[in-house]
């Protein structure tokens, strides 16, 4: 008699914190839309768990030596910059319903350079 356990699906792909930051930054737009079209969650809103998510696992990536201070600095920094300019547009489109499609892609931009 067989006693395992069935796997519902592929094992899920295990990826350190640098590359989840990769994974991130590459995916940005798809990860925001995604998540827009998936909850209540308001467009700018979903660009705040973007920079939440990359904050958290460049803390991670640094405390694993996966990436030095320096390159953790740099990178908060960016995220810095990008989480006041998102607070910015929150205050400026308090309805969310008309955000332009030129704001949508200079702040997804910065996003994916954040690693540069």
């Amino acid at each position: 008699m067989n006693m395992e356990t069935p796997k519902t699906g592929p094992e899920p792909i295990k990826r350190n914190y640098l590359e989840k930051m990769q994974y991130e930054v590459a995916n940005v737009r798809t990860l925001i839309d995604a998540e827009f079209t998936t909850t209540i969650n308001p467009w700018l809103a979903c660009v705040a768990s973007r920079l939440q998510t990359l904050m958290g696992n460049a803390e991670l990536a640094q405390n694993d030596n996966l990436i030095t201070e320096e390159q953790a600095e740099n990178i908060f920094n960016k995220l810095k910059v990008i989480l006041k300019r998102q607070r910015e547009l929150f205050a400026q489109y308090k309805d969310q319903k008309d955000i332009p499609e030129e704001i949508k892609e200079e702040l997804v931009k910065s996003l994916s350079e954040v690693l540069n």
